[in-house]
Order: structure tokens, then sequence, then C-alpha cells
């Protein structure tokens, strides 16, 4: 339970105190281990944890997901523009971007906050600085669709959240496990061939990343799977080469130049960036080209813990539009905003998130009046 490498009687105790929720420090191994020996980043956590900054918007969508918005004194800058989906926190302190404000921080007497997993490499100064002035940094990432459910059960505990974060994994595992237990059932030869480009030309998706993840859930084979550990720039001959049966570009779903997201109510952009991507020279001879099959998703569903979920189900239908008929992405979607983000925004009146949609019977499921016509 202290992970000193031997089992005793303060193991049993601190056992005990973690079981009633009485103990005085958690010893964990937060979500930079990388699975192998020597790799685990071990930390103590002084208990109860009351003061909390997320960095990134990942790390603030977990924290409103398992109702701990209160806690909550300082944010990164991602949050503060996103105020249509985090109402409170947006209102907080911003301590920067690149340029990380420690006296503030400081100021803000914040127990631990959360950062992401290449803090590292982009702030190397970072974790030395914020242990100076008493902060303890916690490595998330809370999108990672393999590590989700085992990250969240350690945010219940560090926060205090344990029913919430299980009310969200019963979320998540609940729609994810229809599409796993369909998906099992399929041959490699029923899978179709997919290319996923994210957020720049030609850089394609890999097998480390949450969308190549997810592509892989849904029942698709990812082309540029084993190319690189999350993205790679590829050649737009390799593309034609490879012919896919189906294209997803990810798009931004921030700022003023973004065609999707929580912001964006009028799906024009969208439809003309999908029709823009239909016209890359020598496009007109692939098979996802040919079919219709060219998908545009705005890439706030790979970033955000609950949204996952949402794009599961989109790619799980643009794969395999018979096998999962029943399922409606933007009902889910509504689900999670209703019970996790909790905050008034209905999903027939805004928001584009991807384009186009799956016809079913004599219409599109789950479409918004702004998509018709």
């Amino acid at each position: 339970a202290n992970y000193d490498g031997r089992i005793s009687v303060a193991d049993m105790t601190q056992i005990g105190l973690i079981i009633l929720g009485r103990e005085s420090e958690l010893t964990i191994i937060d979500g930079s281990d990388l699975g192998f020996p020597g790799s685990e980043r071990i930390v103590t956590v002084n208990k109860p944890v009351e003061r909390i900054i997320p960095f990134l918007d990942y790390h603030a969508d977990a924290v409103q997901a398992v109702n701990a918005e209160d806690k909550a004194v300082g944010v990164g800058y991602r949050i503060p523009e996103q105020y249509y989906i985090y109402p409170v926190m947006s209102k907080l302190p911003c301590i920067g971007e690149w340029d990380i404000d420690y006296e503030l921080i400081a100021s803000l007497d914040p127990d631990i906050m959360f950062v992401p997993l290449w803090t590292s490499d982009w702030f190397p100064e970072m974790e030395d600085k914020l242990e100076s002035i008493g902060v303890q940094t916690l490595y998330f990432a809370f999108h990672d669709p393999v590590e989700l459910v085992k990250d969240f059960k350690m945010l219940g505990y560090i926060l205090d959240r344990r029913e919430e974060a299980g009310e969200f994994i019963d979320f998540y595992e609940g729609h994810m496990n229809i599409i796993k237990d369909r998906v099992e059932k399929l041959s490699e030869d029923e899978k179709p061939r997919v290319y996923i480009e994210s957020w720049r030309d030609y850089l394609a998706s890999c097998k480390g990343s949450g969308e190549g993840q997810v592509c892989c859930m849904a029942g698709g084979i990812n082309i540029a799977h084993d190319l690189g550990a999350e993205s790679v720039e590829v050649d737009p001959e390799w593309v034609l080469e490879q012919n896919p049966d189906i294209i997803i570009i990810q798009t931004s779903y921030r700022g003023e130049s973004s065609v999707a997201g929580y912001h964006i109510d009028d799906p024009t952009k969208i439809i003309a960036l999908r029709e823009e991507i239909m016209d890359r020279p020598g496009w007109e001879n692939l098979k996802a080209v040919k079919n219709g099959n060219v998908y545009i998703v705005t890439m706030g569903l790979t970033n955000d813990p609950g949204e996952i979920t949402v794009l599961t189900v989109y790619f799980a239908k643009w794969f395999h539009p018979e096998l999962f008929e029943d399922l409606d992405p933007e009902e889910i979607h509504q689900e999670y905003i209703d019970r996790f983000r909790r905050i008034d925004y209905d999903l027939d009146e805004h928001g584009v998130f991807a384009y186009p949609l799956i016809e079913i019977d004599d219409g599109l499921a789950g479409t918004p009046d702004k998509y018709k016509g």
C-alpha cells in the first residue's frame, strides 16, 4: 500500500483506512507509467486534496466529470476560452500557457496540479519549481481509451469522488462494452481499412494515438497503425497506394478557425472542409471518396474522456452501419453532457461535431435540424 517493496502490518492498516476513506496519504503510480519496470512514477499524495489546478482541458473534463469543480482554484490556458463547457472553471485565474506564472500558482496555494504527460519535455523545470512552492504534480492524460478506467478510479480516490468516478466508469464501459462484444465477432476481412488524419495535412494517426486506439476498438484497421508511436507525416502518394475504404479527418475544436465544436452551430464550414478534402489531387480515385466514406470529426471528441465514448460510436457506425444501427452518437453525447458536464446545452440546437452522419431508415439518426436540407 505504501509501495516500499514489502508487505507489513502498516500496509494492512493503510488498506483499511483507504477502504473507509480515512487515509491521510495515498501512494499511487500516476499516469506517466509506461508499463515496463522502472517507468513507474511513485507519488505519495497528502489527503484530503482540497485545492487543485487542471492544466489542460482534458484535465478539466475529468474534474468536471467527477463533480469536483469546487476543488479547482486555477486553470491552464485552454479552459478560459471554453466558457461554454466550463462555466465554473473558465472564471478561475489562468496560470498561463508557455509562460507559466509560478508566483500566481503559489498565491493560489494548490495541493496538486494535473499536468500532461509531455510536460517533462516542454517544461523540464515545471516539476521542480512546483515542488519548491509545495505543489505536487500528477501526470495524467485522462483521454487514453485503454487507460481511462484505471485513471478515473485513481482520480476518484485522489479527490474523494469515488462514487462519482464509478458512475462515469459505468457510463463509459456500458457503451463501450456493447461495441466490444459485437466487434469481437468480426473477422479481419470484415473490417474496413481506415486512414485517419489529425489536425495537419497528411499527418497520419498511429497506434499510440487516441483515435488510433478507437479505430481498433470500433472494428477498423488503421493503415498507419505501425508507422509510428502517435502520429507520422506520410507522403500523399502513400495514401493513394493504400487506397483506404474509409477516410477520417480530425479538425481543430478551438479558436476562430475551427469548423466544429461546442461553439459552432452552423455546419457550413465542416461541409465545405469535407468537399475540399475530397478534392485533393488523385483522391477522386480512392475507394473512400468514390463511396462517400469520407468523414470529418472534431478533435475535441478525442481529447475529452467522456466524449471518447461518442467518438467510438461514430467510428463504429461509419465502419459497420448495419451492425450498430441501434446506437445513436448524438443521444449518447447528450447523456454525457447532461450527466457529467451538467450544463444547459441542447445538441438539437447547438454544436457541430462530425459530418456526415449515418443515414438510417427514413432520415438521419439523431440529426439536429441544422444538418437537414
